[in-house]
């Protein structure tokens, strides 16, 4: 199974059509299911052998320059297939989501070689090659199958490449018993098409339930909003170049509360808090509950003056502002706020979450029912 966030795409329109895989398939997981056509590079290689070999034992045979010219573009496409995985797989270092274009382009130019490899050695009438031939054939199609089922039309594509130019050499040859290719062909392809669709029906299922296993993992099962782990990891493939802000949040008087009417009416607070918050604020990359009763909000592409009036919207969408309880009880509540802003209070989205953190402390330090904005007099504090 690929990395939960490993994902692909592809800038093609036509490629775009050929590797969808689906109406039925959840958005959600398309670029992962993408990523699935990266071949290994021993795949490549081992393929290419296969037709490498029918190339020379032709070439040696019948010493026809079209042979020689057919192993010469096999070794040349061999070498840039795997340098094109090779720059890929630097890439995918630095990005979690790969251009996977150059690699199908790839593909279906090799399918297309060993198509017009199989053309050429089934015109020459030789028993021996027509045997290797067809044995290289069928050895690709499985495996061709098995790799490309993430794009069922992709998938289709290569196995017609492979198998029609090899029909067409068997009946170019006058034999009329090769015609009887010619109607197994459809009831091949057919199978074919099966096992891609059990494949790509299996991995569709795996990757959805993979996907919403992750989500629960990352998400506070009171709220829906991002546990602290899931805050964590939306922090981690944000780009830093961009402004970012983060608002920390606690409520005030939230354990008097709780003391008083039970822990369900501290689960409405905060359920119905969570709901302000989403809401209030505009600009919101992330919204967490951290535990209890803190919450922290991240913001992107705002200026401070942006983010002090989120600040303040939230402060004013909670403090005494009365929540329902399940009871029949309204109750006020107070809230602190804390923020602090990159690149202009930190150099780092680490740094900028313990800045964001102090000024919150600085707020309810202050009096709580407040908002703050981190400064150097904090850290020195």
């Amino acid at each position: 199974m690929i990395e939960p966030l490993q994902k692909a795409c592809v800038q093609s329109a036509v490629l775009r059509w050929l590797t969808s895989p689906g109406l039925s398939t959840p958005h959600n997981i398309r670029g992962q299911l993408l990523a699935q056509l990266l071949s290994s590079q021993l795949a490549i290689v081992m393929g290419s052998i296969s037709g490498l070999i029918v190339g020379v034992a032709s070439a040696a045979r019948h010493g026809s320059a079209v042979f020689i010219i057919l192993v010469v573009l096999e070794i040349i496409l061999l070498s840039v297939r795997l340098l094109s995985l090779r720059s890929i797989a630097k890439a995918s270092n630095a990005v979690r989501i790969t251009r996977v274009d150059q690699p199908i382009w790839l593909s279906i130019l090799w399918c297309g070689l060993q198509g017009a490899t199989a053309f050429f050695a089934m015109r020459t009438g030789d028993t021996i090659l027509m045997v290797l031939t067809a044995t290289m054939v069928m050895a690709l199609i499985g495996p061709l199958c098995a790799r490309n089922y993430a794009a069922p039309r992709l998938a289709l594509l290569l196995v017609a490449l492979c198998d029609f130019p090899f029909v067409a050499g068997a009946v170019s040859t006058g034999n009329p018993w090769f015609y009887i290719l010619v109607g197994i062909t459809p009831m091949f392809l057919l199978g074919a098409i099966q096992i891609v669709t059990n494949y790509n029906s299996a991995m569709v299922r795996a990757l959805t339930a993979e996907h919403r296993n992750l989500e629960l993992s990352r998400r506070d099962p009171l709220t829906g909003l991002l546990n602290r782990g899931g805050l964590d990891s939306q922090l981690q493939i944000l780009a830093p170049t961009r402004p970012v802000a983060i608002i920390a949040m606690d409520l005030d008087g939230f354990k008097e509360i709780n003391d008083t009417y039970g822990h369900a009416a501290g689960d409405d607070i905060l359920e119905q808090a969570a709901a302000r918050m989403r809401k209030q604020v505009s600009g919101l990359y992330a919204l967490a509950r951290l535990g209890g009763d803190e919450f922290m909000a991240v913001l992107v592409d705002q200026t401070p003056q942006e983010v002090k009036a989120n600040a303040e919207e939230i402060l004013s969408a909670i403090r005494n502002k009365s929540f329902q309880l399940h009871n029949g009880f309204s109750v006020n509540i107070g809230i602190s706020v804390g923020y602090a802003c990159l690149p202009e209070d930190a150099q780092s989205v680490l740094k900028l979450r313990v800045y964001a953190d102090d000024a919150l402390y600085a707020a309810k330090h202050a009096g709580k029912g407040l908002t703050a904005r981190y400064c150097q007099k904090m850290a020195t504090a």
